[in-house]
């Protein structure tokens, strides 16, 4: 995952080759929660819209804290609820 500037807005995209089903949800809490609805880019690739602490008008993206943040990927729609590490946002 690239770093996003605090003033920032930007898609984030992230791989996710074992998730068969349309909808993924992402979290910025530690898996606490999943309230973020990713967007299919390709098979094995999901987006996500977020935003800088400092962004003027983060609108509909998710406001991410200063430093880093692991993101988490669920398939929604699997009984499993297979949990899977997307990698980390550094937000400078």
């Amino acid at each position: 995952m690239p770093r996003l500037h605090r003033a920032g807005i930007e898609y984030m995209t992230a791989t996710i080759s074992d998730a068969p089903t349309q909808v993924i949800a992402a979290s910025i809490d530690g898996g606490a929660t999943f309230p973020i609805t990713c967007s299919r880019v390709d098979t094995t690739h999901v987006r996500f819209l977020v935003a800088g602490p400092s962004a003027s008008s983060p609108g509909s993206a998710t406001v991410l804290p200063l430093g880093r943040t692991v993101v988490l990927l669920r398939d929604t729609d699997s009984p499993e609820l297979p949990i899977r590490t997307a990698g980390a946002i550094d937000v400078a």
